[in-house]
């Protein structure tokens, strides 16, 4: 089970106790905006890091609709993904193993910091 599964069933758990019909839901949507978040932070510094190398790949505009674009695709993987057999899995897998799902504050401020660290990158001159 990767890193993103083990989040998602940690968000699924936290989120069937006050949420029971919408804990799929919120789960997905935590690792669709955990997965744009990281690529986010990893263009933002591919496109800085080619600014200062003088390198001129694309515009800035053309960056944006490029994440735009890639985000699209992991929103429709994720939901593609963890909708159906692949959460009936998961949900099987961790039962019997029963792994410690991470705590609250864990799972707020992972997106905090990786959104965090894109908009310091960003604004690096």
């Amino acid at each position: 089970m990767g890193f993103f599964d083990q989040l998602y069933i940690s968000v699924y758990l936290r989120a069937k106790a006050s949420f029971p019909k919408k804990a799929k839901q919120f789960a997905r949507r935590y690792v669709s905006i955990l997965q744009i978040g990281i690529l986010l932070l990893f263009g933002v510094f591919v496109f800085k890091f080619s600014k200062q190398m003088k390198l001129h790949i694309m515009d800035s505009t053309s960056f944006y609709m490029l994440f735009v674009g890639a985000s699209g695709f992991i929103l429709f993987k994720n939901w593609m993904n963890y909708n159906g057999k692949k959460h009936n899995i998961l949900w099987s897998n961790s039962s019997k193993r029963s792994p410690r799902p991470y705590s609250l504050i864990h799972l707020i401020s992972f997106p905090v910091l990786i959104f965090a660290l894109s908009v310091i990158l960003a604004r690096v001159p």
